[in-house]
């Protein structure tokens, strides 16, 4: 017993277009994560950076180190009206995260 599969011209382009789809998503993907989505900002003190605290770029694999520390926060922490924020975004160079 032989089945045949019979693809027409639309079955073969609409393939192509699903691999090109894909392919073009991968690419987009693999380059996202070498050019710095790899790194977060994070609070680093109790208070943020909009009330005097402080900020530092990480890998994302570290952000639940940062998250623990921060939940040993007191709620009735006071922090500075002082705008401490000077981080815009977070890339990955050369093996670290820097601030850019």
């Amino acid at each position: 017993m032989r089945v045949e599969i019979v693809m027409d011209k639309k079955g073969i382009i609409g393939i192509i277009i699903l691999v090109g789809i894909v392919l073009v998503v991968g690419f987009f993907w693999f380059v996202g994560e070498m050019n710095g989505e790899k790194c977060v900002k994070v609070q680093t003190t109790c208070c943020p950076c909009n009330m005097g605290g402080k900020e530092m770029c990480v890998l994302k694999s570290e952000v639940e180190d940062y998250e623990i520390n921060l939940s040993e926060c007191s709620p009735t922490v006071l922090c500075s009206a002082v705008f401490n924020c000077e981080i815009d975004s977070c890339e990955y160079v050369d093996g670290e995260c820097i601030a850019t």
